[in-house]
């Protein structure tokens, strides 16, 4: 469970990052995005170990939170800058309210049943077959495998080797029993936090989810160059301004003999 941690975390700086919680759900709430942005970020410069995980997480989330609605509300040139921060502070809000692994511990250690060893090895001590029926049942065993195996040489020494080798067993193998040790008896409160706390899991996913799925979604425009003219380019283009200086243009309106005329006839009107 999350408890507060008395040793990292006293309860003047529990109570007070608890008091400024309500301040950054309100910036959100309001469309500030940018203030909930600089508020949070001002939070975590207190460190993580001065701040309780459950609360760590919240000033992510809205960190997150507010990255994500400025990328969906900005151009594209942008939307991919906001959209990983946003994907990295999801991940930051999730990484301290992943529950821990169950506590696993080896009890006992029991003799892993070898196939060639006998059942009776295994069975309780009530049940297990007392010495002298083993010895006249290897015997029986003894006595069939001798008349089973007709050896080419009759002689004393293939028997006795034969008896020595006529049973192995195999060393028996130890094999580590694991048992789950269950916690203790948790409170009704304790149980309705950590259901809680599997929904905010649960939602924070969610949007991590929705963010990379809007990331790979999103085209950055390409950014196109000009390309420097080829020699068969610059060839027409010289080509074309000869032919311009080779154009005969008609000369520009010269109003100066238009105004030597009316010069003129007002002389003569004058008269």
């Amino acid at each position: 469970m999350y408890a507060m941690d008395p040793n990292k975390v006293s309860e003047e700086i529990y109570m007070d990052m608890k008091a400024k919680i309500p301040d950054v759900k309100q910036l959100f709430q309001t469309r500030h995005y940018v203030q909930c942005v600089t508020l949070c970020e001002r939070l975590l410069m207190r460190g993580k170990s001065q701040i309780h995980p459950v609360h760590l997480s919240y000033i992510h989330f809205y960190l997150a939170l507010s990255h994500d609605t400025m990328a969906r509300e900005a151009t594209i040139k942008r939307r991919l800058s906001e959209l990983k921060l946003a994907e990295k502070h999801y991940l930051a809000a999730l990484n301290p309210i992943i529950p821990p692994k169950p506590k696993l511990e080896t009890l006992e250690t029991v003799p892993e049943h070898s196939p060639d060893s006998s059942d009776d090895e295994h069975a309780p001590s009530g049940r297990r077959v007392s010495d002298a029926s083993q010895r006249s049942l290897a015997s029986s065993m003894t006595s069939l495998e001798d008349e089973a195996y007709v050896s080419p040489y009759n002689t004393n020494d293939s028997k006795s080797c034969f008896r020595s080798c006529q049973i192995y067993r195999a060393p028996t193998k130890k094999r580590s029993v694991v048992f789950h040790v269950p916690d203790a008896a948790v409170s009704y409160q304790e149980e309705l936090f950590s259901a809680d706390l599997s929904a905010f899991r649960s939602m924070i996913r969610n949007h991590l989810q929705s963010v990379r799925d809007l990331k790979e979604a999103t085209v950055v425009p390409a950014v196109h160059f000009p390309l420097a003219p080829s020699s068969g380019d610059s060839t027409k283009m010289e080509g074309l301004r000869s032919a311009r200086q080779r154009v005969s243009f008609r000369p520009r309106f010269d109003p100066e003999s238009t105004q030597k005329l009316c010069s003129e006839a007002l002389c003569e009107l004058r008269r």
